[in-house]
């Protein structure tokens, strides 16, 4: 749900190549949602076979909250930092994500 809220409009295939899963996976995984009333799928009129994926309300309002959440999470996680602390743990972070093998 995040993925399609961050992309809305994008298609089954589209997300399934961000999170690295089978098609197949993300086609069950969007009936359940959808049977859930957390998404709906779109056709568009020129091209019959391509699916759009939108959240609905609910499912927007589900997907806003679980990252409100996880702000919340490492907020409390990181607060007890000094300001030295917080330097030496973005270095840090930063030197995880820029490693090249």
């Amino acid at each position: 749900m995040l993925c399609i809220a961050e992309r809305p409009g994008c298609g089954p295939s589209d997300v399934a190549r961000f999170l690295g899963v089978a098609n197949t996976t993300i086609s069950s995984t969007t009936d359940r949602l959808a049977k859930r009333g957390f998404l709906e799928r779109h056709r568009a009129e020129e091209d019959r076979w391509a699916v759009a994926l939108i959240l609905t309300d609910t499912g927007d309002a589900r997907a806003k909250a679980y990252v409100a959440g996880h702000r919340e999470l490492y907020r409390r996680m990181l607060a007890p930092f000094s300001p030295a602390e917080w330097t030496s743990f973005i270095t840090l972070i930063t030197k995880i994500v820029y490693h090249e093998n």
